[in-house]
């Protein structure tokens, strides 16, 4: 009970409100523009024919998988971020932030050598 009594004090908490609406808006926004912009490209690609909407979705399957793999890094990276940080452990916390950005650039350069070297290959899967 006490747990559950000290949420609804984080709710009736104006300060709590005002930081979580400071972080949250520009996600919002930012999400709210992404997903604009997917709109507006699906909507040009459309008027191009139905093999422009074809070839655009199959090259997005291969992105959605990009994505999700630098979504998982950086996911990763940010618990130990979290953590490293809260114990003020600088030395590591570049070590963790260096390790993520070079597997990221790993990833992004072995998708784009593969992209360039067997891109029939690649859609097909």
């Amino acid at each position: 009970m006490p747990t559950i009594l000290r949420v609804i004090d984080l709710y009736r908490d104006r300060e709590y409100f005002r930081q979580l609406l400071k972080i949250g808006l520009p996600i919002t926004f930012q999400q709210f523009v992404f997903s604009l912009l997917n709109m507006v490209g699906v909507v040009m690609i459309g008027q191009k024919g139905e093999v422009a909407v074809a070839a655009a979705g199959l090259a997005n399957q291969v992105y959605f998988l990009y994505s999700l793999i630098l979504f998982g890094i950086a996911s990763g990276a940010a618990m130990f971020t979290a953590q490293l940080w809260g114990k003020r452990d600088i030395p590591n916390l570049r070590k963790v932030l260096s390790l993520s950005l070079t597997l990221s650039l790993a990833v992004a350069l072995i998708f784009l050598g593969l992209a360039q070297l067997i891109p029939v290959q690649i859609l097909e899967l």
